[in-house]
């Protein structure tokens, strides 16, 4: 009987004394362990079932169990349809990681391929100084390598839909092009710049952040644009100098 009281007392004061980890403390271990479990352990299987590609689908809420090891700790919230490729090539000793889904299945699978209304695959890969290029298109291409791998067309499918189709392949930088808190910046900046695309860039910025015309003019000269430049001149490097040289 003493002994049992000793072990539970001791019990309690262990359990008093651990550290009890955060929510967020929690989700970065977690992705450690999806990390290595998909750098070192799927290899390892694929090696062991004789097979170069496999296959993970799963519809929304993601209740399949499999699919859920390997996916980050915060994606469950949401009803997401996902669709996971690995790639085994045993000769090179590599292991391609593909996600089929509409939304960023974080850092452990860099290449996002999906398909996506024609019109909305061309704002997403537009460039400066057409009719698509927006906000989205600057934010997207600044976070990612953005392709187009094929054309869809509408009479592919039953029924027929009234639009046409296209698969896009993201593929996330690496690193970051800026460090916070520029990065932000960088994000606001170009949303007000494309908030009202028929005023001059002076304008929509000066309603944005409330800095006087005069400084915003001063701002863009020195990185070489021109007072009545609009949003859509600028390249992604554009705003990235102007990012630099912004007041915070």
């Amino acid at each position: 009987m003493k002994n049992l009281i000793l072990f539970l007392f001791t019990f309690i004061i262990v359990q008093t004394q651990a550290q009890i980890l955060s929510e967020k403390e929690r989700s970065e271990i977690r992705d450690q362990i999806i990390e290595d479990r998909l750098v070192n352990l799927l290899p390892q299987l694929m090696d062991r079932a004789d097979i170069d590609m496999w296959i993970v689908m799963s519809r929304e809420y993601n209740e399949d169990p499999v699919i859920r090891s390997m996916l980050p700790s915060k994606w469950f919230a949401a009803r997401r349809r996902t669709i996971l490729v690995f790639y085994r090539d045993k000769a090179n000793n590599l292991t391609e990681r593909l996600a089929v889904s509409t939304y960023d299945v974080g850092k452990h699978i860099k290449t996002a391929s999906l398909m996506i209304q024609k019109e909305v695959c061309d704002r997403l890969l537009a460039k400066p100084d057409s009719k698509q290029y927006n906000a989205l298109s600057v934010i997207l291409q600044y976070h990612a390598h953005v392709s187009k791998m094929l054309d869809v067309k509408r009479h592919m499918f039953y029924p027929v839909p009234n639009v046409d189709s296209a698969v896009i392949r993201i593929i996330k930088r690496e690193k970051p092009l800026l460090e916070e808190p520029l990065e932000s910046l960088f994000i606001n900046i170009v949303k007000h710049a494309f908030k009202q695309k028929r005023k001059t860039l002076v304008n929509n910025l000066h309603e944005g952040f409330e800095l006087p015309k005069d400084d915003i003019i001063n701002i863009l000269n020195s990185i070489n644009l021109k007072s009545d430049t609009r949003a859509e001149a600028l390249t992604q490097e554009d705003f990235i100098k102007l990012t630099e040289v912004w007041p915070i």
